[in-house]
């Protein structure tokens, strides 16, 4: 194999069965229509293709159409898979031998031939191939669009992809919780209670008592509910951390070049670092949205509970506080960050239901609290609580919880709020 792409003397990407990664496929049905979506790891990129499209950003996504119908056609949109997806041309062209214009043109005709070409599926018929898309490591979320005239569905897919030394993966779930006692708590005022009883911050260490950033972020849902609201959208799980990525953390930190998977740093809450973290990259390394979570010994309405934490890093400084020579500077205005998460979610359809308790205490502008890197923060105090939902939620259909606290900013109008959420009253 050649796996170049500047020179190559020969090209022999290896066939489709060949390759174990349709082991992996899912596959959803709505009415009469069936969809089948997989993600080949780099790994099996490579061989698929004979040269690294993970180098220039590209991930094939292998999808299969079936219209069961036989009266009427249906119509695939790529764009919701990407809106800046590549055409096999592209793809190919950015992957080409320099060296060789034989082998490229070979290239370019078996690029054509294995992508998904069209976007109408006729009456009985079935259409497959790849959609080249941006690189997205770790798992992928994948939407799939099709419409027709009496068939309009989006199909969601969350894709767990090999090669990806995601942080919580280095952890043993057993070991973590062996000892943890969970406690169902079903009546809505000893819920309340008791997310307002667990912890207001982080700890910097595991031992210590010096308080962190303030936990501000209550999810309801399982492992995988999360995982997908994230993925969706637009959050990188993080790379553990090892001497590889260590060392790119160390040049993007020189740099001031992006990383979308950084490492992030433990934090600890219930003597444990985070169980699971999240990140948006923006420009460069010191520019980025991350969080953590850590599920807690609290189950409600059959739901596991998890407490988290967000915070935005606005540039680095210079410090000893931290154990090194530097760290990040977050913006003070934590409220904001976790206002970001919430309409994310929003955004997205994730959720069934919003509201908000007390328990982080407050801290008011003209005397904040610190971080363990000695940065300023101010809050009002409260936790936002979402339950996040396994299919999308239309935004009129959200719940927005009274629980007897909101932000300033809506607290004057939460009457006329919830006057409007009720039903009208019959003529």
């Amino acid at each position: 194999m050649s796996l170049a792409t500047g020179c190559a003397t020969s090209y022999k990407p290896v066939p489709i069965n060949e390759v174990s990664f349709l082991k992996r496929s899912e596959v959803q049905t709505y009415g009469n229509v069936t969809v089948e979506v997989a993600v080949p790891s780099i790994e099996e990129s490579r061989k698929l293709f004979d040269v690294k499209l993970d180098k220039k950003g590209i991930q094939p996504v292998w999808v299969r159409i079936k219209n069961g119908r036989d009266d009427f056609p249906i119509l695939f949109l790529p764009i919701n898979m990407d809106p800046e997806y590549y055409s096999a041309a592209e793809a190919s062209y950015k992957t080409r031998f320099k060296s060789s214009k034989k082998l490229s043109k070979r290239k370019d005709l078996y690029f054509q031939q294995v992508a998904y070409h069209g976007n109408t599926v006729g009456p009985g018929k079935e259409e497959s191939g790849y959609i080249f898309v941006e690189m997205d490591e770790g798992t992928k979320g994948v939407v799939v669009s099709v419409y027709g005239p009496k068939v309009s569905k989006n199909f969601v897919f969350i894709l767990p992809v090999p090669g990806f030394r995601a942080d919580y993966l280095e952890r043993d779930p057993e070991e973590t919780f062996k000892d943890t006692e969970f406690v169902d708590i079903d009546d809505e005022g000893e819920f309340v209670n008791a997310l307002e009883a667990l912890p207001r911050a982080v700890k910097t260490t595991k031992d210590g008592d010096e308080e962190g950033d303030p936990l501000n972020l209550v999810l309801l849902g399982d492992f995988e509910d999360i995982i997908a609201a994230f993925t969706l959208a637009g959050w990188d799980e993080t790379h553990a951390l090892y001497t590889g990525t260590a060392l790119k953390t160390v040049w993007s930190f020189i740099w001031g070049t992006t990383y979308r998977y950084a490492p992030i740093s433990s934090l600890y809450v219930f003597g444990r670092p985070q169980d699971v973290s999240f990140q948006k990259s923006r420009k460069t390394i010191h520019e980025r949205n991350h969080m953590r979570f850590w599920l807690t010994h609290i189950r409600h309405q059959g739901r596991p509970v998890w407490l988290g934490q967000i915070s935005r890093d606005i540039g680095i400084k210079y410090t000893f506080r931290t154990g090194g020579l530097s760290t990040h500077v977050i913006d003070p205005d934590v409220d904001k960050d976790r206002g970001y998460v919430l309409s994310d979610l929003l955004r997205n359809q994730a959720l069934t239901a919003v509201g908000f308790v007390k328990g982080v205490d407050e801290a008011p502008f003209d005397n904040p609290r610190y971080n363990g890197g000695g940065d300023p923060f101010f809050t009002d105090g409260l936790r936002a609580v979402m339950l996040l939902s396994k299919v999308p939620v239309p935004y009129d259909e959200i719940e927005f919880v009274d629980w007897g606290v909101f932000p300033p900013d809506f607290d004057e109008y939460k009457d006329r709020w919830f006057d409007g959420q009720r039903p009208e009253p019959p003529e």
